[in-house]
């Protein structure tokens, strides 16, 4: 069996012409290296060099070099596509995600993203039901969701808690308040329901949903009416930074949350790639967990 390393050094000593030169800059003795050389054309079956010094060619060693050089020119590229790979450099990492952490991902992912060239980013901004549906039919690495169904198939893991409030426009009553939405107050005006809604078991909402005459399912849609004067709505404070013309209320009810979950294929051992973009979200909620302490 011909060895790489033999290759390489039949390369370095036809490049230098001397075997003397070659010897000195692989720091190895003379008869060390032509050894070696014995040895490589016996496994080939053919003289690589004509005479002993070494320092010209035989045509078939001229073809050996040529050969030589593509092969592990090929080698060095795909041994540092490994390397890459290993060290989350390079690959692809396919997420889906709610749109209000979809919205935080360019910032997290800058430091990433600016560092590895390689990387390739592949991200679906989906509702929490098919960011679910998504992975467990792997069209995705992971997703970033709040429970919407059983997930006992899946693996979760809480990333954060995100408190509901009341979004209205800016110049809506309740804008004027100098404290937290009450359910009182939210059973005296209009009330647009959204798929949210569903998350939050309260009595008092449910009766809220019931009674709304508007459902809207798509949060771009649901922010026009909410600006256009059809009534208020509950979200949790991160889906309201996608509407910064509206104003987002606090309510007194501090115990409604949305959980944000990392949800994942069980028994899934994610790529260096994934698991450096996880981990990067993981940092990001604990620091914001930090900061609301």
């Amino acid at each position: 069996m011909v060895k790489l390393e033999n290759l390489r050094l039949f390369i370095e000593v036809a490049l230098a012409g001397r075997l003397s030169d070659a010897a000195n800059k692989l720091h190895r003795t003379q008869s060390a290296v032509s050894t070696t050389l014995k040895h490589l054309e016996t496994d080939l079956g053919e003289k690589l060099f004509m005479g002993e010094r070494k320092n010209a060619l035989t045509p078939f060693g001229e073809f050996v070099l040529q050969q030589a050089q593509a092969l592990l020119q090929e080698y060095d590229k795909r041994l540092d596509a490994i390397r890459l790979y290993a060290s989350g450099k390079q690959g692809v990492v396919r997420v889906a995600s709610v749109p209000s952490v979809a919205l935080l991902l360019p910032d997290i992912l800058h430091d990433l993203y600016d560092t590895n060239s390689l990387l390739q980013i592949q991200l679906h901004d989906y509702s929490s039901a098919d960011v679910i549906k998504a992975v467990r039919a792997m069209d995705v690495d992971f997703g970033v969701a709040s429970p919407t169904e059983e997930m006992d198939d899946l693996h979760t893991e809480l990333l954060a808690t995100d408190p509901f409030g009341c979004v209205c426009p800016v110049d809506h009553p309740f804008a004027q308040l100098q404290r937290p939405i009450t359910w009182d107050d939210l059973h005296g005006y209009n009330f647009i329901s959204n798929r949210l809604c569903y998350q939050i078991k309260e009595y008092a909402v449910r009766k809220l949903v019931s009674k709304a005459r508007l459902l809207v399912y798509n949060t771009t849609s649901l922010f026009a009416f909410v600006e256009n004067g059809y009534g208020v709505t509950l979200l949790p404070q991160m889906s309201y930074m996608l509407a910064p013309k509206l104003k987002f209320l606090p309510l007194a009810d501090t115990s409604v949350m949305r959980k944000i979950l990392l949800i994942s294929r069980a028994g899934k051992v994610p790529s260096p790639a994934t698991a450096q973009v996880i981990d990067l979200l993981r940092n990001h909620f604990a620091a914001q967990g930090e900061e609301t302490v």
